[in-house]
């Protein structure tokens, strides 16, 4: 499972039963990026997955949390499987004991751009800035 499916299910276990179209509403998105999301045709940008985490009633750290156990649901259910990369199975643990949220956001962004096949280098440049700029801060407070 890549990034933008684990989004998918996730949006869609938040979804329940409620119209997408009052969600996107709500959050501010037009109906037809919403439904990219809700189908993992797209993946939104920090500013835009807050605003879909607000739409779907929760915190984007919430959001993240219900992301991030979709993704590693999956990789333990397909732990036999030939196609689940050893590598991502150790970020997965090694993120698990990460309390700062924003980092642990940070490394779970970078384990799934570092696993999807279609991942761009300017992807994996955005998420690389992110982490830097996180410690840089760290180190300066």
């Amino acid at each position: 499972m890549n990034r933008n499916e684990a989004l998918a299910v996730t949006i869609q276990e938040l979804l329940g039963g409620e119209p997408q179209k009052e969600v996107a509403r709500r959050a501010g998105i037009p109906e037809s990026v919403f439904s990219l999301y809700k189908r993992g045709r797209r993946y939104p940008k920090d500013d835009n997955k807050e605003r879909l985490a607000e739409g779907l009633g929760v915190t984007l750290d919430q959001f993240n949390e219900y992301e991030w156990e979709n993704l590693r649901r999956k990789q333990d259910g397909n732990a036999s499987s030939e196609n689940v990369d050893s590598q991502l199975s150790e970020m997965l643990r090694a993120v698990d004991g990460v309390h700062d949220a924003e980092l642990r956001k940070i490394l779970c962004d970078l384990s799934t751009v570092a696993c999807d096949p279609s991942a761009k280098t300017h992807q994996f440049k955005a998420v690389t800035r992110r982490l830097v700029s996180h410690f840089t801060t760290r180190s300066e407070n």
